[in-house]
């Protein structure tokens, strides 16, 4: 297994179940970021077969039969785990597409705040707004959207929020940009808070999902080593 956690996370594999839910998450996470976004394929083309082969491997041995129900519960575990390594790589996947889609948003973020509804990309920003703030027409100023802003995204989970905006409200961004929207030019926004909002948002959606998303994988290990232990 060991030119898998290399390859997994550049590092000596968890030791313990504890050392496991302290340092696996971030390890991963750490990872991720280091590689610039390519966590994904290269768990698919290089981890992945790598854990592979040392299942198969486990599978080949022929253990005593006293021995037989401990290696099947071994064997079981890493499968679990591999299982749950396969939907993680899926999410990260997810979490590139979605890092691409915000720095656009953060793009068009920057033309709002230096020439609002006067640029064709402030314009695209203000067209996000109404998408991703369904009230956005009702609202009067730039102090009330934070604060509509901050009900949608922090008081609750962010991932619902953000996930609306990456599929539903994003393809704005594609489209050319529209007339300018009076009601909208009320957000304007030359200090730039809108941009720091979107930012943190979409920091605080990845958090979580990073969370939901390596939680199964971190019970899978430890469940490993605990079955492995009893060999």
């Amino acid at each position: 297994m060991a030119p898998f956690w290399t390859c997994l996370i550049a590092s000596d594999p968890p030791a313990t179940v504890a050392d496991t839910r302290a340092r696996l998450a971030p390890l991963v996470i750490a990872q991720h970021e280091a590689r610039g976004g390519a966590m994904a394929s290269e768990i698919r083309a290089r981890c992945r077969p790598q854990l592979g082969a040392a299942m198969g491997a486990l599978a080949a041995l022929a253990p005593p039969e006293e021995k037989r129900v401990v290696y099947d519960n071994y064997r079981a575990s890493l499968v679990r785990f591999a299982e749950a390594l396969d939907e993680f790589t899926i999410d990260l996947e997810r979490r590139a597409r979605d890092e691409e889609t915000d720095a656009r948003i953060q793009s068009v973020a920057a033309a709002w705040q230096s020439g609002g509804a006067a640029t064709a990309d402030g314009r695209k920003f203000g067209a996000l707004i109404g998408c991703a703030i369904t009230n956005a027409k009702q609202i009067d100023g730039l102090d009330a959207l934070m604060n509509a802003f901050i009900d949608a995204c922090f008081k609750g989970d962010p991932v619902p929020f953000m996930d609306h905006v990456h599929e539903a409200c994003a393809p704005t961004l594609d489209q050319p940009a529209g007339a300018v929207d009076l009601h909208v030019v009320r957000f304007e926004d030359p200090g730039g808070r809108s941009a720091r909002a979107w930012q943190r948002c979409a920091r605080a959606s990845v958090e979580v999902r990073d969370g939901k998303a390596l939680g199964p994988v971190v019970e899978a290990v430890a469940a490993a080593l605990d079955a492995r232990a009893t060999l």
